[in-house]
């Protein structure tokens, strides 16, 4: 089986071109179910749209150039709104749709972010928003820079449902390269919370939390990113947690238990619905989820 959420590859094979000047190389997602073990070594892997976010970065070692303008008018933004505002409630009245369909706009999603040749790579690059809203291009400017890894990203006031609404929306009110810093973003806030999980479980060969957060992460996504995994994802982790609860004699207790909701929550809904009062997923709560997790550890 294969823990889906945060550390996941595709449950289908999604074909990905990396551009490298006149060089193609294909590859393609692994595919399949994988146990437990293979969740250490995916946790070093970049976990939502690879493809993008690896072509965005050939680009700039191929000497793709951002507009001059770029860096000024990133210094010059503030912390503003994001424009327009991502559509959750939309991508949550999707979770009435069968599953096929839903797959359909899944993979759709991620295929139009798949780019096949460097031109391809050149317009998305060069892509700008149909508006004449200073803010509005200052942000699809930014994430143009965030993607080459030239810039902060534009959206770390988000929730990662708020992120995934932007990257799966492949409407037209997003650029590519907000799509790809959204996933950017994600990659980011998973290794903040999966990371320290993930060093646990492979320190202490106990699985439980893990697969407890892996749970309740697939709840809190968006029907649309529960395609990754299969329709039986839930029976199979529960199959697993059930033989790791055996293994240790029961179950993580529920302060452990408490601390792992508290953290997704935190990740997965709009920052108005959690504790904090900043506009951004603060430094200090990450380092803190940290030092939570580490006192988990130690309290095995």
């Amino acid at each position: 089986m294969s823990i889906q959420i945060a550390l996941q590859t595709n449950a289908d094979s999604t074909a990905t071109t990396k551009v490298t000047g006149d060089k193609k190389a294909s590859s393609n997602s692994a595919a399949g179910q994988s146990t437990f073990a293979t969740v250490a070594a995916q946790a070093a892997k970049v976990t939502l749209s690879s493809q993008g976010i690896e072509l965005a970065k050939s680009a700039a070692s191929e000497g793709v150039e951002l507009p001059k303008s770029v860096e000024g008018t990133i210094t010059k933004q503030k912390s503003v709104g994001v424009l327009p505002p991502p559509d959750v409630a939309a991508f949550e009245a999707d979770a009435t749709l069968p599953r096929g369909e839903l797959y359909a706009k899944y993979e759709k999603a991620v295929a139009s972010l798949t780019f096949r040749s460097q031109a391809a790579l050149d317009r998305a690059n060069a892509e700008v928003p149909k508006s004449d809203d200073p803010a509005r291009l200052a942000q699809a400017k930014q994430a143009t820079a965030y993607a080459l890894s030239k810039g902060p990203s534009p959206f770390t006031a988000l929730s990662r449902n708020e992120l995934a609404a932007i990257y799966y929306d492949y409407s037209g009110r997003y650029t590519s390269n907000e799509r790809i810093a959204a996933a950017g973003q994600m990659n980011e806030m998973d290794k903040q919370f999966w990371g320290p999980l993930v060093s646990m479980a492979s320190a202490t060969g106990d699985q439980r939390a893990v697969l407890e957060a892996g749970l309740a992460a697939y709840d809190a996504a968006l029907p649309i990113e529960q395609m990754k995994s299969p329709a039986n994802y839930k029976q199979l982790m529960q199959q697993e947690l059930t033989s790791a609860n055996n293994k240790q004699k029961g179950p993580i207790d529920e302060k452990k238990k408490e601390t792992l909701l508290e953290m997704l929550n935190a990740l997965y809904q709009k920052r108005d619905q959690t504790k904090s009062t900043g506009n951004a997923l603060e430094e200090d709560q990450t380092k803190n989820w940290s030092e939570k997790l580490a006192e988990q550890a130690s309290a095995q």
